[in-house]
């Protein structure tokens, strides 16, 4: 094969890195026998099996976890964090404003990158979690005893359990919602997708052709709580839409450029969703899992919309008005001028 893909290379004035070549033996999960430990030579070099290899940016294990790579995430989603945090100290520094967007635009991708198709283990979210409460800390001052709701409503950061299924579910809109003819994704789509595009796609090879019950794949819009079978890769993101499409069906997105006379729009008079439609679905139901998330708690303000107002203002003054809101500061202990007694 190796030789195969060589010479074809060659004809295009390409070839392939030997020392860079990674191996790795797939196994499933609850696989417990050995792992092959056999090496094998490539053009003179001795390549022996991998429990972990790292592509493009995925560090991907040989029994499908995801353990590893949002382990990694997080260790290098903290040490971004060390470099930039001087830049908004205790009382001083960046406004709390400009220190979310700090944490957006750098720590938040950092976290989670290959969110979109992949969900970090049980462990793993928890101590991600715990760590994007740290960054809720760094911007708003709050006290470290304050509740995980004061803390991402006060900084405006959403929780990861609710982020990350937005985030998962704007993939599978994004992925449905382009034409197969432009993404490589959508043409891997099943036949029965969520949208359907004029011309069809060819048709996906099924390579599951004689297996029958748990060993053949499940569809994408199956409800089965059966645990025993799974998805394929592109079904498994396609699978995401389920809650969605069961409220209304979804249509093509209907592009706002002029069209010729005499020509209506495909989408007129149709009561379906188009891809961004959805998306204000999305973030709704993102703020109401949110809210569900942390329920008979002492912060009693409603999730805000956008950052609040004050966080434009200074540190000190923000961070206290952040204290105050949290339940948890000094001054609000302190009487007040018309009341001293």
């Amino acid at each position: 094969m190796y030789r195969v893909m060589s010479n074809r290379a060659k004809n295009s004035n390409l070839s392939f890195s030997v020392p860079k070549t990674d191996l790795i033996h797939w196994r499933t999960p609850k696989d417990k026998s050995p792992r092959c430990s056999t090496p094998f030579t490539l053009d003179g070099t001795l390549i022996h099996p991998s429990k972990t290899i790292k592509w493009l940016g995925y560090w991907l294990q040989d029994n499908h976890s995801t353990h590893q790579h949002f382990t990694k995430r997080l260790s290098l989603a903290k040490y971004a964090w060390i470099k930039v945090r001087r830049l908004s100290d205790l009382g001083k520094g960046l406004n709390p404003r400009a220190t979310r967007h700090l944490a957006q635009v750098l720590i938040r991708p950092t976290l989670l990158y290959g969110a979109e198709i992949f969900s970090p283990p049980g462990k793993t979210l928890a101590d991600m979690s715990s760590f994007w409460r740290k960054i809720g800390i760094w911007i708003t001052n709050c006290f470290h005893s304050a509740s995980y709701a004061a803390v991402h409503s006060e900084s405006f950061l959403t929780p990861l359990p609710p982020l990350l299924k937005y985030i998962q579910t704007k993939y599978a809109l994004r992925t449905v919602g382009t034409h197969p003819f432009i993404n490589p994704a959508s043409a891997r789509l099943p036949h029965n997708a969520p949208i359907h595009w004029d011309p069809k796609p060819p048709k996906r090879t099924s390579h599951f052709r004689n297996r029958l019950g748990i060993y053949f794949p499940r569809a994408w819009n199956s409800t089965s709580k059966h645990h025993a079978t799974t998805h394929l890769p592109i079904d498994k993101v396609v699978s995401r839409l389920v809650p969605l499409c069961a409220i209304k069906q979804l249509m093509r997105r209907n592009f706002k450029a002029p069209l010729p006379v005499g020509i209506d729009a495909p989408n007129l008079h149709l009561d379906s969703f188009t891809p961004n439609q959805a998306l204000d679905i999305l973030q709704a139901n993102m703020v109401a899992e949110w809210a569900l998330l942390y329920p008979n708690n002492s912060y009693n303000h409603p999730i805000p919309g956008k950052p609040h107002t004050f966080m434009r203002l200074g540190k000190f003054q923000a961070s206290r008005i952040h204290q105050m809101r949290s339940g948890l500061s000094y001054l609000a202990a302190q009487p007040t001028y018309y009341n001293r007694d």
